[in-house]
């Protein structure tokens, strides 16, 4: 199964030559072919090193190879990066626990950490400079805060051997991608401070955090900023924000004009919701095409697979203004907006097309048991699935009329409701009629049943047979004529 694409999702390699070192290479590759055998002695012996887990069919992958491989060469000798067939090395990909492609992982002295870096040659070197080498710069000045290095932590204290210093150290290795971090020694005043971008200095005071590396790990995100590919992941995971992300899709122009007004009302969402800026003079086409914005500005409230739109107020917002629209959103006055394709004019074919907009009509309304996939374009199961799952339609409309065999782009459509919590592509579901009326008259939301089974066209025979609601097996045909 291929997991979601993603901003940050990365991978794809290759290596140069055989030699002494582990792993084995092809000719005028530099990334480093692993397999279960060299892979252990690989990692012992380069004490930094970068691994993809990748499938020979994986479109992603196949887009980051050259960048991947560039990016090799470019660090030969300094950090060597490798790559493992995941659907060869199976032991290795379960033991590293990779769901999707391409999965990277850093490896520092043994131990792994997830690479949440871009993936363009420049990227991954920038990623994986910032992950070697002192994680703290002695300086006698702290660096200003910029585009380009838009936080600075910066400690002051005696010397390198104080528990400030030491703390701090530890704090800034395990958050490298956070900021800079600086260190003016011969200083006795003992303090930590962190410059953001438009934002002013912040101090730590520790009666204000659990920790020291609780305060750099929370104040590394501004109130309002830039998000993309490098450090998408990271706000996705970020802790202590359930709420979500807050995209506001703008120019630069318009960044500069409603930043002020984003970083105000961002203030009353500390713990709860990160505001993030996406540029739409670099990535409007992710709002389109993740968001299905056609209009800008645009201002998304993104939680889970639920999003909300700014509908209005949204040319020259204030910090009011976005103030109310998240409360609302929290009270529940405001409705979820689904991204969905237009309905098609026609939908005859045996496999009938669902968007977001028919959800409920085809899966729900229909009173007749549903087969219901959801695919991606792209993926390549997914066309592997194809000719099978529509044999399989073509031949329950006439065996079983009682079965609808559906499937929706979930590209290009939300899901409406949780239940439908699908972590990939191909998903299908399965929904009972019988079951379908009896959620709706107790006022409970459908639970759709996944379907687990094989996919060949008498596997999904055989499992829609034999699942046909009470109700419905009447119009079921015999197999053969009765005497």
């Amino acid at each position: 199964m291929h997991l979601l694409p993603s901003l940050f999702f990365v991978g794809c390699l290759a290596f140069f030559l055989a030699s002494p070192s582990p792993g084995r290479a092809e000719e005028d590759e530099a990334v480093v072919t692993l397999t279960e055998s060299n892979f252990d002695d690989f990692i012992k012996e380069n004490p930094e090193a970068l691994v993809e887990f990748y499938a020979p069919w994986c479109g992603h992958c196949k887009k980051l190879a050259p960048e991947y491989e560039k990016a090799a060469k470019a660090l030969k000798g300094k950090v060597p990066l490798g790559k493992v067939d995941a659907t060869v090395e199976k032991d290795l990909a379960s033991k590293f626990n990779v769901r999707g492609y391409p999965t990277l992982k850093f490896f520092k002295k043994g131990k792994e950490q997830e690479y949440t870096g871009g993936r363009s040659e420049e990227t991954i070197i920038q990623w994986i400079e910032t992950h070697t080498g002192p994680a703290v710069s002695v300086v006698d000045k702290a660096t200003e805060v910029s585009d380009e290095k838009p936080t600075v932590f910066v400690v002051k204290t005696k010397d390198a051997e104080t528990k400030l210093y030491k703390d701090f150290e530890a704090a800034a290795d395990v958050n490298r991608e956070s900021g800079l971090f600086q260190a003016i020694l011969g200083d006795k005043s003992e303090s930590l401070s962190v410059f953001r971008k438009d934002e002013g200095e912040t101090v730590w005071k520790e009666s204000e955090y659990a920790s020291l590396d609780d305060f750099v790990y929370q104040e590394a995100f501004p109130l309002f900023g830039k998000i993309d590919g490098s450090n998408h992941r990271r706000y996705v995971n970020r802790k202590n924000y359930a709420g979500g992300l807050f995209w506001l899709c703008l120019s630069p122009d318009e960044y500069k004009k409603f930043g002020g007004a984003a970083r105000e009302a961002a203030k009353n969402f500390k713990g709860d919701l990160s505001f993030v800026w996406l540029n739409l003079d670099e990535l409007k086409s992710h709002a389109e095409t993740a968001f299905g914005l056609t209009e800008f500005p645009a201002y998304v409230l993104e939680q889970g697979k639920a999003r909300y739109v700014l509908e209005s107020g949204g040319k020259d917002p204030s910090a009011a203004s976005l103030k109310g629209f998240l409360e609302d959103v929290k009270a529940g006055k405001i409705k979820r907006t689904l991204k969905s394709e237009e309905t098609p004019e026609s939908n005859d074919a045996p496999v009938k097309v669902v968007t977001a907009n028919t959800f409920d009509s085809i899966l729900f309304e229909s009173g007749k048991d549903v087969f219901f996939e959801i695919y991606a374009p792209w993926c390549g199961h997914c066309k592997k699935l194809e000719p099978i799952y529509t044999e399989f339609a073509e031949k329950m409309e006439k065996d079983l009329p009682s079965l609808l065999v559906t499937k929706m782009d979930g590209t290009q459509n939300d899901v409406p409701y949780a239940e439908f919590d699908f972590r990939g592509f191909p998903t299908i579901y399965y929904l009972k009629a019988d079951d379908v009326k009896k959620a709706k008259e107790a006022g409970k939301p459908v639970q759709p049943a996944k379907y687990q089974g094989g996919r060949a066209v008498d596997d999904l025979v055989k499992y829609a047979k034999e699942n046909v609601s009470p109700s419905l097996k009447k119009e079921e045909k015999p197999s053969h004529e009765e005497l």
